[in-house]
């Protein structure tokens, strides 16, 4: 039991603090340069806000100079831009397993890790000048694979904490 308790109270850390050291680190780079965590985090907010308005206020066959079909849910230029929502996700799921919700957390969690690995489809993320252009990513750095693994590590708690609860419940 004592066992349990300290899991519980410690092992929440390990992917905070991952998350933590993956914001001072590049995440990918591109021809302009290398981007930190701490500015995909934050720029990236604002380019899936821009992304998202873009996609929802632009005629059908104008979306981004090209006449191509166009659907009111998905840009397809949205990209690696799409994967920043894994973060509000991966808070969610921290808030939920603190409160104890282990199986709402475990589903949040499964999705931000979807979102994050998503961004190794894509080659392309939106130039954080404003300008609203794009650039090609050319490497996948630390940063990035830190940022997967503390996802990776709240889901694998998350599946052993499930796991200790039906065990602890089946030997009552």
């Amino acid at each position: 039991m004592k066992t349990k308790n300290l899991i519980d109270k410690y092992f929440l850390f390990i992917p905070i603090l991952l998350f933590v050291f993956s914001l001072f680190n590049h995440t990918f780079c591109t021809d302009g340069g290398c981007a930190t965590g701490i500015n995909n985090l934050f720029f990236g907010a604002i380019g899936f806000n821009i992304e998202f308005i873009k996609t929802i206020t632009y005629p059908l066959g104008e979306l981004n100079g090209h006449n191509e079909k166009w659907n009111l849910v998905w840009n397809s230029n949205m990209g690696a831009t799409f994967s920043w929502l894994a973060n509000p996700l991966f808070f969610l799921a921290l808030i939920l397993t603190k409160k104890g919700n282990y199986r709402l957390g475990i589903i949040y969690s499964a999705i931000s890790i979807l979102m994050s690995i998503s961004f190794m489809f894509f080659d392309k993320v939106l130039r954080g000048d404003g300008t609203g252009s794009y650039v090609t990513i050319n490497n996948i750095m630390i940063g990035y694979w830190l940022w997967l693994i503390a996802l990776l590590s709240l889901f694998l708690f998350l599946i052993y904490r499930i796991n200790i609860s039906k065990t602890t419940y089946n030997t009552v």
